[in-house]
């Protein structure tokens, strides 16, 4: 009968599918992540369950894992396979080529990387969409060759619950005030004119770093006021076209 609820066995078989493509649908973006992120895309808790549940995707090849020596510890990282990327497909879209493998992974940039996933998935449980991690993705508005003028290329892109489109710099290293001045700011503002996106959010690791890049960015706004090169022609908003928040308090500001 179809009133009668699922039997336990049905439902839990049900779950598993669930949470396995909830994976598989954020690995086919991000290629590979952690154990701890991962949980945080399904919203466990107990890192070990997860552990357990990528275990099990591996012995069905939608998965596998590597560990790299990272500052001195170690960090296991969990990829997604071509047998996981034919799985995630939904209709109508193309398979992602895109699969893990530990040969290419720049240590130098991992925790950088990983970061921005915990941006990703704090945000989209907020209500953000539509992500996109622009060096990854190699999208053509952010090609130097084609857009010489226009050479800034935000770590991500989304839309934010109230529709606008956000270009997402994480800050883990400050850059100068001299480097946002003469490359930084300018670009996104070229880039902003252009309409390829509505603001752009700088995030932190810290609190107090996010006070201190403010601070910098302000300064080098300054300057570029002052020398009459400030060039922003968009029309005016309920927002600010430049804001700053912090992982501690993401995706509140």
């Amino acid at each position: 009968m179809s009133s009668l609820a699922l039997l336990p066995g049905a439902q839990a078989k049900e779950r598993h599918q669930e949470k396995s493509m909830l994976l598989l649908r954020f690995l086919r973006t991000v290629t590979y992540s952690t154990a701890d992120v991962l949980a945080a895309v399904l919203r466990v808790t107990k890192r070990q369950h997860v552990i357990h549940f990528l275990q099990q995707m591996e012995l069905a090849r939608l998965v596998t894992h590597k560990e790299f020596a990272e500052l001195g510890g170690r960090i296991t990282l969990w990829g997604i396979t071509a047998t996981g990327q034919d799985r995630a497909v939904r209709h109508g879209e193309d398979v992602n080529q895109s699969v893990f493998n530990p040969s290419k992974i720049s240590v130098t940039n991992l925790l950088h990387y990983l970061d921005m996933q915990w941006i990703h998935v704090r945000a989209e449980q907020a209500g953000w969409r539509n992500f996109v991690y622009v060096d990854r993705q190699r999208r053509k508005q952010f090609d130097k060759n084609l857009h010489p003028t226009r050479a800034i290329r935000p770590d991500l892109l989304a839309t934010n619950p109230s529709a606008h489109r956000a270009a997402i710099e994480y800050e883990r290293i400050r850059k100068s005030v001299q480097r946002y001045h003469d490359e930084v700011i300018p670009g996104h503002v070229r880039t902003l004119n252009a309409n390829e996106y509505d603001f752009v959010v700088w995030v932190t690791p810290t609190p107090e770093d996010q006070r201190e890049l403010f601070a910098v960015i302000s300064k080098a706004v300054e300057q570029i006021r002052a020398e009459g090169k400030w060039n922003l022609q968009v029309p005016t908003v309920l927002f600010k076209r430049f804001q700053f928040a912090n992982l501690k308090t993401w995706p509140n500001y």
